[in-house]
């Protein structure tokens, strides 16, 4: 199919061509329109190095409170115990809800070091806040994401 156009518009091309032709001589060597690419190019990259990309993501979470349970609230440090790490990440994953380090929930909510499943699906979060993170970030979280993943299939399939 051949494209067409019109005398009127044609017209107006070659006028546009005629006055503009100046303009974009230094397209037309070969040699230069090499040479401004690459400058255009390494602006480019300087520019995208200075500018780190980061995005925004409103996460909730507990209260970070090293006395009160943070499933039921109750006061009762003798009973309490500290969540490892490794549940804080289940936590998050399974609830999208940020467990603080070293935040403290009563015995009777874990099974050994596991929270119990009615446990897990009590806790309430009492603040969204905005989390910054960098493209790093991101990778480090879809690892992470990946590797409890997979160590949860390890475990499934050891039963």
């Amino acid at each position: 199919m051949t494209d067409s156009v019109c005398r009127k518009c044609r017209s107006k091309f070659d006028n546009w061509e005629k006055k503009t032709k100046e303009d974009f001589a230094e397209f037309m060597d070969g040699k230069n329109l090499e040479k401004i690419m690459d400058e255009e190019i390494a602006e480019c990259g300087s520019q995208t190095d200075a500018v780190e990309q980061t995005v925004e993501i409103p996460i909730k979470r507990t209260p970070a409170s090293h006395r009160t349970c943070f499933v039921c609230q109750k006061t009762d440090g003798s009973s309490s115990k500290v969540l490892s790490a490794e549940e804080q990440k289940l936590v998050f994953i399974k609830r999208s809800i940020v467990i603080p380090p070293g935040i403290r929930c009563c015995r009777d909510h874990l099974y050994g070091k596991h929270l119990t499943f009615e446990a897990l699906h009590q806790i309430v979060p009492t603040k969204t806040e905005p989390v910054v993170i960098n493209a790093q970030g991101v990778m480090n979280l879809i690892t992470e994401c990946c590797t409890i993943v997979q160590d949860t299939k390890h475990l499934i399939l050891m039963i």
